[in-house]
């Protein structure tokens, strides 16, 4: 009878096991199963698109999970064991550096923009906070592995200011330095900047805190945000919303926009200049980002919404392509964008049996639309419950 235990315990698993996948079987039935279906151009632009997002059903009770649909089809996160949930919601781009570097990634924060890659070497940048949100010094931490023969090293920098809060926006290597974009807190609006590193010397070489001379406002103009952009290209680029104090009737005050322009920074040459929207589309900018040599956004114009691709260079409208893609009502934001070096990746981020979610593709360079898609369902929707969904990510695996 010593040996009862191991008997025991093989038993235990077999029915933990097999009880966890009689739920999930059960969880998922009567799920739709979703797929992303080709209404035009080039398929193979689908196949490594992954969208996430939260489904609702109206059955008896509103039951609610999490889904991700790529071109291999629907799975939900309760199809997953509990050890691997975490692996649902992270980013595609983090997952592959926590495969091929496992040792590098391990306790560092899962998120993109704190990381550059390249064929030699990959580098991630963190900040070391004051504690309980107070003002006070702020260290910069480096950590830098080289590919070919896996050593790492480390260096700290000393921010100069003191701050309450800095938050890592973007790692660059240029011209063998490196360039870190952050976003600084203290008081009132965020302020951005971007530290030059020496990484052999291990030193700060400059701190150039960004935003251009602007004339002279009125009181009711001086509100201004900013925010940064992120894509692949040799520029950083902050976008600009200049907002105005707008009385009522009833005396209450109203912050509405005015205005927005963006903010370019050379990493070749440290440069900093202005890049103007042309008056016709002011006033309803929205998904901005950046590939390259052009910042493109969302733009409404009389015929309906349009993609517009503004070169930095020049300040000209490189193009304007037409974006047909359903609302799913005024109060819902109305698309979703992804870039890659090549291609504008857009999406209706609500779906549901009465809205089909739209996704469309892009070519970077020439504003061609070169991709149409729908997500549909491969049962009968009558079959189905009421349900919705909600995508909070697209991604490109």
């Amino acid at each position: 009878m010593r040996y009862w235990k191991l008997i025991l315990i093989p038993a235990m698993v077999f029915v933990i096991m097999g009880t966890y996948y009689i739920q999930s079987a059960i969880a998922g039935s009567g799920k739709p199963e979703f797929i992303l279906q080709e209404n035009g151009g080039d398929s193979e632009l689908a196949e490594d698109l992954l969208l996430r997002g939260h489904f609702v059903a109206q059955r008896n009770v509103a039951h609610m999970d999490n889904l991700q649909i790529t071109a291999e089809g629907t799975l939900y996160s309760e199809e997953l064991p509990s050890y691997n949930q975490r692996a649902f919601y992270t980013d595609p781009y983090i997952a592959n550096l926590q495969n091929e570097h496992r040792n590098f990634m391990r306790g560092k924060v899962e998120d993109a923009n704190q990381y550059y890659e390249s064929s030699s070497m990959l580098v991630h940048a963190t900040t070391d906070n004051p504690a309980n949100f107070t003002i006070g010094k702020i260290e910069l931490s480096i950590e830098v592995m080289q590919k070919d023969s896996g050593e790492t090293s480390g260096l700290t920098i000393d921010i100069p200011e003191n701050y309450v809060y800095m938050y890592v926006e973007d790692v660059r290597v240029t011209n063998g330095e490196l360039k870190v974009a952050t976003q600084n807190h203290i008081e009132g609006p965020s302020e951005y900047h971007v530290y030059t590193i020496d990484i052999g010397q291990e030193k700060l070489v400059e701190d150039t805190l960004i935003g251009m001379e602007t004339e002279e406002q009125s009181e009711t103009e001086n509100i201004d945000s900013l925010t940064m952009l992120h894509g692949p290209s040799d520029y950083l680029v902050f976008q600009q919303t200049k907002r105005m104090e707008v009385p009522q009737e009833n005396g209450e005050i109203h912050i509405e926009p005015s205005g927005t322009e963006f903010i370019t920074y050379n990493l070749k040459t440290g440069e900093q200049a202005k890049l103007e929207v042309p008056d016709s589309l002011q006033g309803n900018i929205q998904d901005t980002s950046v590939i390259g040599s052009n910042v493109y956004f969302l733009a409404e114009a009389e015929s309906g919404t349009e993609l517009v691709a503004l070169e930095i260079d020049t300040g000209e409208i490189a193009f304007q392509t037409p974006v047909e893609l359903p609302v799913a009502g005024e109060e819902m934001r109305s698309h979703m964008m992804r870039v890659t070096e090549d291609h504008i990746y857009l999406a209706t981020p609500y779906h549901n049996k009465a809205n089909q979610a739209a996704i469309l593709a892009i070519d970077a360079a020439t504003g061609e639309l070169v991709y149409e898609g729908t997500i549909a369902t491969e049962q009968n929707q009558e079959e189905l419950p009421d349900y919705t969904v909600e995508f909070y990510q697209m991604a490109i695996q």
